[in-house]
């Protein structure tokens, strides 16, 4: 009988796998049997982590999980495949034999990293092939590659539930009729797949470094694994490209600020309160690295949005404190984001900059003019920007109104903690 330490060790390590390692076996399983037997590939994995769950606890975990999980799932693909009368020539035949003679669970991590790396960058391009349309190739890789569910896929498009389900499905029944295996496209192919996977790459580190619901604010998984997949790129024959570049620096420097974000209590910190000395120097550093790198002038062609983002970041990463950030230059970058994508929420975020370069009396006064639009009347950072000024202009009455506007429309424990925290100091007899 399994103690509870040991049911608790296999269970952290199989949930570990499945959000970070399961892309990884069905990129392979996909690579060796094409994406026709994509949904067997799904099904191969569920059932090497079920025997997993149900073995681990009674034995040691393996030495080499993935390598384990990989073998299972291989070899159950396999035997599934042949159960259902697959084979049905010499080709298919040959598939199998290939695929039975390798036992990669005896592989290092390293081995198993290198094994599986060519696959996971495939698959990237197979799931943002053309034939598909580009919501099925955002979801296909969501669901696939970075181990998303069909909730977290759904808040990342703002779809419900149910229409990403169906979309997942159909996605899927699209690669079994292309019925092809991954390899890499030529370099006509990177340029007309990349733009989609870079999104994809961008809405998961968003997802994860401000959760929209849930107890916390920061789900670090979910940038690493964004932030690994990039890296794949980075390494890869098209890593010179400079909008992957500028992607992976805009990461980095987000990423840089982790620690600092939250507080003692698990509240969300702003900019202007987070301790500095907290902030991973060598992330900073990695990302300079990489933003200098995506500007090199044998490979640069356009500024994108990734690109003026990592700037607005690096500027605040180089700053010794909040007050010396350089404003001005951040409201440059926000005006030329804002002319090459019109936005409400980027012209919400570029007011907070306005007002410490213009004062905040002129910030408000173009503030009151977005109020009404669609998207901002039920966007609860719209009422939070809007308490922050009037607080600052001794409007301390409205800025509780509208702190308990955002409160109501904030779906995240955290910020909801951050706003009554606001509320309570605003109502205290101190204050009063």
């Amino acid at each position: 009988m399994a103690d509870s330490s040991s049911q608790t060790k296999t269970e952290q390590v199989v949930d570990h796998f499945f959000r970070h390692e399961s892309g990884r076996v069905i990129s392979h399983l996909s690579s060796q049997f094409g994406t026709a037997h994509l949904e067997e590939a799904e099904d191969a994995v569920q059932e090497a982590l079920i025997k997993a769950m149900q073995t681990w606890p009674f034995s040691v975990v393996p030495k080499n999980p993935s390598g384990w999980i990989l073998t299972v799932a291989r070899n159950k693909m396999i035997d599934n495949l042949r159960r259902k009368q697959k084979v049905v020539n010499k080709e298919d035949e040959e598939i199998y034999r290939i695929a039975e003679s390798g036992d990669t669970s005896k592989m290092s991590d390293v081995e198993l990293e290198d094994f599986l790396k060519d696959d996971v960058l495939k698959m990237m391009f197979a799931c943002c092939d053309p034939a598909l349309s580009v919501e099925s190739q955002i979801i296909l890789t969501l669901r696939i590659l970075c181990g998303l569910g069909t909730p977290e896929v759904a808040r990342a498009l703002l779809k419900k539930d149910e229409a990403v389900a169906k979309a997942y499905t159909r996605a899927k029944g699209k690669l079994k009729e292309i019925q092809m295996k991954p390899e890499l496209p030529s370099k006509d192919q990177v340029k007309e797949r990349l733009a989609v996977i870079l999104k994809v790459l961008y809405l998961l580190f968003n997802e994860g470094y401000k959760s929209s619901t849930g107890d916390d604010l920061i789900k670090k998984d979910l940038c690493l694994e964004s932030m690994r997949l990039n890296k794949i790129l980075c390494d890869s024959p098209f890593g010179e490209i400079s909008e992957i570049n500028a992607l992976m620096a805009l990461m980095c420097f987000h990423s840089s600020r982790f620690e600092a974000r939250i507080g003692s209590e698990g509240e969300l910190l702003n900019l202007e309160d987070q301790d500095r000395s907290k902030w991973n120097a060598e992330l900073i550093e990695t990302g300079s690295y990489y933003f200098h790198r995506s500007y090199r002038k044998e490979v640069f062609e356009t500024m994108t949005e990734y690109h003026i983002q990592a700037a607005m970041a690096g500027l605040h990463c180089r700053a010794k404190d909040y007050e010396s950030t350089d404003w001005e230059q951040l409201l440059q970058l926000y005006d030329l984001q804002l002319a090459s994508r019109p936005s409400p929420l980027v012209e919400l975020n570029r007011l907070v900059v306005f007002g410490k370069v213009h004062g905040i009396q002129s910030a408000y006064k173009e503030l009151v003019k977005l109020e009404g639009q669609p998207f901002l009347s039920n966007y609860y950072l719209f009422y939070a920007v809007k308490a922050d000024f009037l607080l600052k202009l001794d409007s301390a009455e409205s800025a509780i109104e509208n702190y308990e506007k955002a409160m109501t429309l904030v779906e995240n424990l955290a910020e909801k903690m951050f706003f009554q925290k606001k509320i309570d100091w605003l109502k205290s007899p101190v204050q009063a």
